[in-house]
């Protein structure tokens, strides 16, 4: 006479069972290998940028749609030094939380940035400014090659300024060594180096 197919049930939903808290345990134990290549300082620094992006929402209210990008910017850059460092993809599992909260706060600055343009406005740096400093700049001021220590393809460069000191003067444009630079009637002095001035628009 065969086994009793209950008793035979239980000992098959025992296996089935034993089994899944196997795999759920080598998925933990996977996850906390991924991401034991974050270091507790570079949590840290993660908990600072997530702090930092958490100000944009602000900015975003203040309708200051430049300093947003800038601030954006910045935080992508991070998060790529945080995951160079630490040897993983922006992708990994243990960034994720911070690169979607940046995705997240470019896409609400995209959507503010398309109604205020749409609703006339202003100069914008990231729709005006930034493509001709792509095209004149950053071939001697990008990651790549900052001459005279000045980087323009980051919001801290620009604060930052170069060799000469600080791009901008707040409130004095026309004192500010950027526009001096820009404005120079010496080629030798005039920004772009050895290209045609800049016009006027």
């Amino acid at each position: 006479m065969p086994g009793n197919p209950l008793r035979h049930g239980n000992r098959l939903l025992q296996r089935v069972a034993l089994a899944a808290i196997a795999l759920a345990a080598a998925v933990v134990i996977a996850a906390e290998a991924a991401s034991a290549d974050v270091s507790p300082e570079q949590r840290k620094e993660l908990a600072s940028l997530k702090s930092d992006v958490n100000k944009v929402p602000a900015m975003l209210r203040r309708k200051e749609f430049d300093a947003a990008d800038a601030a954006l910017d910045a935080a992508e850059t991070k998060l790529q030094e945080i995951a160079t460092a630490a040897g993983v993809a922006t992708d990994d599992r243990s960034l994720l939380g911070v690169a979607a909260l940046i995705g997240r706060q470019r896409e609400a600055l995209a959507r503010l940035q398309q109604k205020a343009g749409n609703a006339g406005g202003g100069i914008s740096f990231s729709r005006d400014v930034a493509p001709i400093v792509a095209d004149a700049c950053l071939g001697c001021h990008g990651a790549e090659n900052p001459r005279a220590n000045l980087r323009l393809d980051t919001f801290v460069g620009w604060k930052r300024g170069g060799r000469s000191g600080p791009l901008l003067v707040v409130g004095n444009a026309d004192n500010s060594l950027l526009l001096r630079a820009l404005r120079a009637t010496d080629a030798e002095r005039r920004m772009p180096k050895g290209g045609d001035p800049l016009s006027e628009e």
